[in-house]
């Protein structure tokens, strides 16, 4: 890779909800395969909630991209260059739903050895801004930028589903 090849990032929120996703597996498999057929850098995904479908995941595409951080909250980075360093940070506020309670999310910071140099990547999904979740969700964002707003000098990529109609 020179220079003005650049990375390439793929973001996406899978929705590999257990229970509530009754097509889960196919559609986890033709996201592999869209994956391959893209053959971007690095992947971040939001939303895959159980470790075998990460596990899967990441294993289905580690001929192209052989390093992966599967973090807490749901959220997967899978990279064609070396990890140098990652950490999962949850957020302190949590949605009032259930599921959004125990999901636990959170932002996952990802530092990659590129042919260029050090690359930092954020993954990151917050609740759902609704009615009695908007409080945790504006807090959410704060602490989230917050935490992309202490990075160093290294160039920074944030990769994330907001779930925001609009900044």
């Amino acid at each position: 890779m020179s220079d003005s090849d650049g990375v390439r990032i793929l973001s996406l929120n899978t929705w590999l909800v257990p229970f509530a996703s009754e097509d889960r597996l196919r559609r986890r498999d033709e996201m592999v395969e869209a994956f391959r057929t893209m053959d971007p850098d690095v992947i971040c995904l939001q939303e895959v909630w159980l470790l075998p479908d990460a596990v899967e995941l990441t294993d289905q595409l580690s001929d192209q991209l052989g390093h992966r951080v599967i973090g807490g909250g749901g959220l997967v980075l899978i990279s064609r260059y070396p990890i140098d360093s990652w950490q999962f940070t949850p957020f302190d506020a949590s949605g009032s739903y259930l599921a959004e309670s125990l999901a636990e999310k959170g932002v996952l910071d990802v530092t990659l050895m590129t042919p260029v140099g050090p690359l930092r990547v954020f993954n990151s999904h917050l609740v759902f801004e609704r009615g009695s979740t908007s409080s945790a969700h504006d807090a959410q964002l704060r602490q989230l930028i917050e935490l992309v707003g202490q990075a160093d000098e290294t160039p920074t990529v944030l990769c994330a589903d907001l779930n925001m109609a609009s900044l």
